[in-house]
Formats: structure tokens, sequence, C-alpha cells
């Protein structure tokens, strides 16, 4: 949340972060010992993953995987434009990779998260100001939530 820039909860809020927190597995302040929560593939299961991405999806676009708002969500525009390189398809996409991923992505998915936020136009018509700049930017931010590599990060 923090990332995606999310302020101001209302305890409503607040209590669908922790019940979604709860179906990940990772209810906040509960580890299970000392330690935290252990590594590897204990934390992430065929359960927990589904319901990752149902969680991600919902802080970008406002809605649960019913639809049904939940009260906040990422300003995905308020967002992109933070980026100095926020014109600048390319560069756009290398900058937010670099924010959001702890570990480098191969080329390979740099170009298809690129092609993701250009969505079939050119690289020259890419603007924030476009009239089709949201719903490209939910599309992009969607797809990069969805990677193996940020459950890593």
């Amino acid at each position: 949340m923090k990332q995606f820039d999310i302020k101001n909860l209302t305890p409503e809020n607040y209590f669908y972060v922790i019940d979604s927190s709860d179906k990940m597995q990772q209810l906040h302040f509960s580890p299970p010992d000392v330690r935290g929560w252990e590594g590897q593939r204990k934390w992430i299961s065929t359960t927990t993953l589904p319901m990752r991405n149902e969680f991600t999806d919902s802080l970008i676009t406002g809605n649960n995987v019913w639809g049904d708002p939940i009260g906040f969500s990422m300003n995905v525009l308020e967002v992109a434009r933070s980026f100095e390189s926020s014109e600048n398809a390319e560069q756009f996409v290398n900058e937010i990779i670099d924010y959001m991923f702890l570990f480098p992505l191969s080329q390979n998915v740099k170009s298809r998260m690129l092609q993701t936020l250009l969505d079939g136009s050119n690289l020259y018509d890419w603007s924030t100001y476009n009239q089709n700049a949201e719903a490209r930017l939910i599309k992009f931010f969607k797809a990069l939530t969805r990677l193996p590599e940020y459950q890593l990060s």
C-alpha cells in the first residue's frame, strides 16, 4: 500500500486489509513465531497466490474480485506522474520496475511490460494525459503485481 501511495484509510478500509491478510495466511502482527513467516515455498501456495493477486488487483482498481468497491484504491495517474519519466514509456517502465522490484527483471519481461503499458499503441503515442492512459496504467500495474518476481520483492 505504501508502494501505491495509498493513505488515509478508514477503519472499514483497515478491516478489508486485515481480512485479506488473514486469507493470505499473513495476518499482521501475528507471525507463526518470532522469526516471522518462513521463506521458500511455505508462505505462498496455490491457495494464497490467487488471493495475493486479488488483493493487489483490488488496491489498483478499488474493487474486490466480485466488482464491489473496497472504499480506497491507488490513483494510478497520480502515482505514474510522480515519476519524472512518466511521459517516456520506455524510461517509465524501467523506473517503475526499479522502484517495485527487489531483483532485476529480464529484458524479455521488461519488453512484455512495455507492451502491456502501450496496449497496442505506438511508443511515441504514450502519455499519461491520453484518454486511455488510466486504463492502460491499471492493466500495467496489475500485470506487474502478478509477476512471480513481485511476490519475492
